[in-house]
C-alpha cells in the first residue's frame, strides 16, 4: 500500500509542473486514420500538450491505442527532440509493440534493470503500455 500512495504522491507532485511534452510545437498528424477520429487525434494532442508527470491514455483492449501511441511517438520525438522508449511488462508485448512499428522498446523489467537507467531515463521519454499489469514494487523499485 506505501507503494501505490508513493506512485500517486509522485504523479500528483508532477501535475502541471513541466513544460509541455511537445515544446508548444505544431504537429501535423500524419496517419490518416488518426487523423479521421477525433478520439485518436485528441488523444495525440492530449499527449502533446501535457505537463504532467505521468500523462494517461486509457481504453479497453482493442479500441485502437496503439495507432495514436505510433503517432504520439513519433510527434514526441520530432517536437520535443528526445527519443521515446516505450516500456511493455513481457516479453511478448514488447514483441507486438515492435510489430507495430516501435522500435526503441524493452520490458519493464529489464529495463529497470539496466545499470544506465537513471542516465537514459533522464535524456528521453518513457511511455509504458499497458501499465496496469505493472505492479507498484516494479514502478517504485521496491
Amino acid at each position: 500500500m506505501d507503494e501505490e500512495k508513493t506512485m500517486i504522491q509522485i504523479a500528483t507532485s508532477g501535475q502541471d509542473a513541466h513544460e509541455a511534452l511537445g515544446r508548444g510545437e505544431q504537429w501535423n498528424i500524419r496517419d490518416g486514420r488518426v487523423r479521421a477520429d477525433k478520439g485518436q487525434s485528441d488523444a495525440v494532442r492530449h499527449v502533446l500538450e501535457s505537463k504532467d508527470m505521468v500523462t494517461s491514455i486509457r481504453g479497453p483492449a482493442g479500441s485502437g491505442k496503439s495507432t495514436p501511441m505510433v503517432e504520439a511517438v513519433a510527434a514526441l520525438e520530432a517536437c520535443a527532440g528526445k527519443d521515446v522508449i516505450v516500456l511493455a511488462p513481457s516479453a511478448s508485448a514488447v514483441q507486438v509493440l515492435k510489430d507495430e512499428g516501435f522500435s526503441k522498446t524493452d520490458t519493464f523489467q529489464a529495463f529497470a534493470a539496466d545499470l544506465l537507467l537513471p542516465d537514459v531515463a533522464w535524456e528521453a521519454i518513457l511511455c509504458v503500455d499497458e501499465a496496469c499489469f505493472l505492479s507498484a514494487n516494479r514502478c517504485t523499485g521496491s
